[in-house]
């Protein structure tokens, strides 16, 4: 058995590296505001693609609602990704559906509805959390949709089967509902 020790002075203190950070980019700002004119100002593709986690294909599209003075809805607007070449925009990989309403009782009551009408066809809800709000999963088989309300807004955000990964769905589907309650700053990618 060889056993040594020696014994050596150490010059100064180590040197311990140091790393610039920079700060944490700005977490999105979920915001009631009125409804954009187009989907650029909703969810960019490249934008929904990064939150799927993966390229959706095929096309998008949209349709630009009016005003239903019977509801007290202001304004609609129903964005489509991953539609499929030939297809109707009902057939999405996901669609994000908003809606303002008259005020804020009454987009309230538009997502109670929606959800008491799930329940009512015993389709499984779940509360998941949107931002600052607590937005309802539905699991309607074969589709998940997630509904949220943030003040005079309402969004309804679905995915087709396959779309996503079936255990991280309420996740990505608040994640695109955040997405579309934020506004824009930039919107010259499409």
């Amino acid at each position: 058995m060889l056993v040594g020790c020696a014994a050596r002075q150490l010059a100064g203190p180590a040197h311990i590296p140091t790393f610039e950070t920079s700060p944490p980019p700005p977490r999105p700002t979920v915001t009631d505001r009125e409804l954009p004119r187009d989907c650029l100002n909703v969810a960019t593709g490249p934008e929904v693609d990064q939150i799927v986690g993966h390229p959706l294909a095929g096309s998008t599209g949209f349709v630009l609602g009016v005003p239903d003075p019977r509801i007290s809805r202001t304004a609609r607007i129903d964005c489509y990704y991953g539609v499929p070449e030939g297809q109707p925009f009902e057939k999405a990989a996901v669609s994000i559906a908003m809606a303002t309403y008259a005020d804020e009782p009454t987009a309230a009551q538009r997502m109670r509805s929606t959800v008491d009408d799930a329940r009512q066809r015993g389709v499984a809800t779940s509360e998941v959390q949107v931002g600052p709000d607590r937005g309802v999963l539905l699991a309607d088989n074969p589709n998940r949709t997630l509904v949220d309300q943030h003040g005079k807004t309402t969004v309804l955000v679905s995915a087709a089967p396959g779309a996503l990964p079936e255990d991280r769905a309420g996740e990505i589907l608040a994640a695109l509902a955040v997405r579309a309650l934020t506004p824009h700053t930039d919107t010259t990618t499409g």
